[in-house]
């Protein structure tokens, strides 16, 4: 009953990673996908594991490797999203100052201009 009601729901943290490292690898930061994959499987499980092991046998073992995904994956979410809005920022104010959109991007005769598009990349 252990693992069926409190270590399953760390497998969200586990998905959670490998949202932000597809996030690292598109926008240009495989490394940082790396790091947060090789982390999780070094530093983030055999460390912990271990503890666990020794503090509370096979129980520990399990919630050991379950920390370990919650903190990476934590924190790999986070830098997905500060990259984000880094990329963000950096494009805003590039576009910023950019010049104003020509007659034939208007979207009907007439109307006002429509803002140039943000990419990311």
């Amino acid at each position: 009953t252990f693992y069926c009601t409190f270590l399953a729901v760390t497998y969200a943290f586990t998905g959670a990673q490998f949202v932000a490292q597809a996030a690292f690898n598109n926008l240009g930061r495989p490394l940082w996908s790396t790091f947060a994959n090789w982390g999780r499987a070094t530093i983030g499980t055999i460390p912990l594991v271990l503890a666990g092991a020794a503090m509370a046998g096979p129980e520990g073992v399990l919630a050991g490797s379950a920390l370990g995904s919650i903190v990476f994956g934590l924190g790999a979410t986070a830098a997905a999203f500060w990259l984000t809005r880094s990329l963000e920022r950096k494009n805003v104010s590039a576009t910023r100052f950019a010049a104003p959109a020509r007659p034939e991007q208007t979207s009907r005769p007439g109307s006002k201009p429509r803002p140039p598009r943000l990419s990311i990349m």
